[in-house]
């Protein structure tokens, strides 16, 4: 959506507010106060870590969240989602209505889920 005409003149209107980290994820949440952030996009990056990096990794999200906050993202070949002890509130109809308007072919699930 960001390329699409339609969208530019939005996002130049907001560069501002954009920052830019390079940092491991679990770097930059270290750094920040717990419930700063309200939505993550974390894209299908838990596809790629052994299952208990990726619980850790989803805690730390968590613990970074404001209450209300929402995390989305994808699974293609490794089912990941946050542990049950994680704090999070899944919304499967939403995550099933998202993936079916996704244009991505390859996902096999999407997750949505909301911070307790």
């Amino acid at each position: 959506f960001y390329l699409r005409e339609e969208s530019v003149a939005r996002i130049r209107a907001h560069l501002d507010r954009l920052e830019w980290h390079l940092a491991p994820l679990e770097d930059f949440l270290d750094r920040e106060p717990a419930g700063t952030f309200s939505k993550f996009n974390l894209s299908d990056l838990f596809e790629y870590l052994a299952p208990a990096s990726s619980d850790a990794l989803l805690r730390r999200v968590v613990a970074a969240a404001r209450p209300g906050g929402r995390l989305l993202y994808w699974n293609m070949l490794a089912p990941r989602q946050s542990p049950p002890d994680a704090g999070v509130v899944a919304r499967p109809e939403l995550a099933a209505d998202l993936l079916a308007r996704d244009k991505a072919f390859f996902y096999s699930r999407v997750i949505v889920e909301d911070v307790a």
